[in-house]
């Protein structure tokens, strides 16, 4: 064979071994490739070196330990610095499209091996940024396949900057745009034969158009938006189920897509995913599927009137969140999934619905305990996550414990001050959705201002003096007027 037949055999080898999730394999081809390459050929040298740089990046999500993960992401920065050179010399140090993406994934890289908040925080708003240019840049020059390579690889940066982000009109504002890029990609990639890259491309446009459907408050427009969510996901499924399930997580903001939290359907999907987590290898598909299990299987409890199955399902629910936890733990990820059954956090409910389960008062009291002290566990770690949603509902736990503990007080004083206690974090509850949680979320933050509602009910009643009592009835009935009024 001529170099070049020899070259091109290599290199569809290694798009085969991709496609079997056999990373490492592909890496070895890449690099069999790159031996075989005159040095003046900068422009493919550029692009294979690149290549082999995105599967050192997802040989990574297949290692067996932290030690292994950080040593393949340090290999693939090194093929993107080194990618990054080749393009320099190509065009004189001008910056182009493709540098713009070396250090976009370079950025990103640095995000996942990084285990500070606030630099993963600056890191991933730095990566989306240059994201936005490389495929703005892509688009001037009507690059399809580069401009759908770019989002295939990069979008997942978009879902956890939003996770990041504190203010409901920012978050709103970084799904819009990943939207808008996603169905450009899908557009570009429309006429593309291969149906992997349309379908990933279908898969992330659907993940942050379930998130973004929350943004809207018309119950008519946030119908629309998760039906074209759903739309975007049948379609990807149609073209290739694997490639929807395996890159469904890589989005970094997994949602419902229509199914309701505790049914048979969503454990379905769930369970599903698992099986193509273990088929790819891959940690963060694996983790992300046990994750929603937990959530799911917790849901299901409420729907069980067995005391017997409902344990069952709950000792099944932790099972899967500490096994979502130790699979992410090799990529020192901390899920940004709120919602029931936090993993990295699972106790507070977990005793919680325990309770509902338990007769005996001392036994109840004992479980309550045991859930008040999870929950100030959980506070500080989510807090240490830096997920606003995470760190809202932590409060919102923490205030719910202390007020179900001083139920069952009988000293006056201590009773008053484990509500004085639930009311500070009522409070900060509060003030958090305020600011963060989509307009849609109405059911939620009237949540929240019931419970301030009662928490105040409760400390008039042990209030001492006619104005001091009278002054909290009034603010709890104003907080009920308030829970009442978006509730409905």
């Amino acid at each position: 064979m001529s170099d070049t037949s020899n070259l091109n055999a290599i290199l569809s080898c290694a798009k085969e071994k991709e496609q079997e999730f056999d990373w490492c394999g592909a890496i070895e081809s890449y690099s069999e490739a790159l031996s075989l390459m005159s040095q003046q050929d900068l422009a493919e040298k550029g692009e294979i070196v690149e290549r082999l740089g995105y599967a050192s990046f997802r040989f990574a999500f297949q290692a067996e330990s932290k030690d292994e993960f950080k040593e393949r992401l340090k290999q693939a920065i090194l093929s993107y610095e080194k990618a990054k050179k080749t393009y320099e010399k190509l065009t004189e140090s001008v910056e182009t499209p493709r540098t713009l993406r070396c250090e976009a994934m370079i950025a990103y890289l640095r995000y996942w091996l990084s285990s500070e908040t606030d630099k993963k925080r600056r890191l991933i708003d730095r990566c989306w940024k240059l994201t936005q240019e490389t495929l703005r840049a892509f688009g001037e020059t009507g690059d399809s396949q580069e401009f759908g390579k770019t989002y295939n690889q990069l979008s997942g940066c978009a879902g956890m900057k939003e996770c990041f982000q504190w203010e409901s009109q920012a978050r709103e504002k970084t799904l819009k745009e990943a939207i808008e890029l996603g169905e450009k990609t899908i557009m570009f990639l429309s006429a593309d034969s291969d149906i992997c890259k349309l379908a990933t491309a279908y898969v992330r446009t659907a993940a942050f158009s379930e998130a973004f459907s929350y943004f809207a408050l018309n119950p008519y427009d946030q119908k629309n938006r998760r039906e074209k969510a759903l739309q975007y996901w049948l379609k990807a499924n149609t073209l290739s189920e694997e490639t929807a399930f395996c890159e469904f997580f890589y989005s970094l903001q997994v949602e419902f897509l229509g199914w309701e939290p505790g049914t048979d359907s969503a454990l379905a999907f769930f369970n599903k995913a698992l099986e193509y987590g273990r088929k790819s290898r891959d940690k963060l598909v694996f983790g992300g599927a046990l994750d929603w299990l937990a959530y799911h299987t917790i849901w299901k409890t409420f729907a069980v009137e067995d005391v017997d199955d409902r344990i069952d399902l709950t000792g099944k629910a932790l099972q899967y969140a500490e096994d979502a936890k130790c699979t992410f733990s090799l990529l020192s990820y901390t899920s940004p999934r709120s919602g029931l059954f936090w993993i990295e956090a699972p106790y507070p409910e977990y005793y919680g619905k325990l309770i509902t389960c338990e007769a005996d008062p001392k036994r109840r009291r004992d479980l309550r305990e045991k859930a008040l002290d999870a929950a100030s566990e959980y506070l500080g770690k989510a807090e240490s996550s830096g997920y606003p949603d995470v760190i809202l509902l932590a409060h919102h736990i923490l205030s719910n414990q202390l007020a179900f503990l001083a139920e069952s007080e009988k000293d006056s004083y201590e009773k008053t001050r484990l509500l004085e206690k639930a009311l500070n974090h009522r409070n900060e509850s509060i003030r958090i959705s305020e600011g963060v949680s989509p307009p849609a979320f109405l059911w939620d933050r009237g949540l929240m201002w019931s419970g301030l509602a009662r928490i105040k009910s409760e400390l008039a009643d042990l209030a001492k003096g006619h104005e001091p009592k009278k002054n909290l009835l009034v603010e709890a009935a104003a907080a009920k007027e308030e829970s009442l009024r978006l509730c409905r």
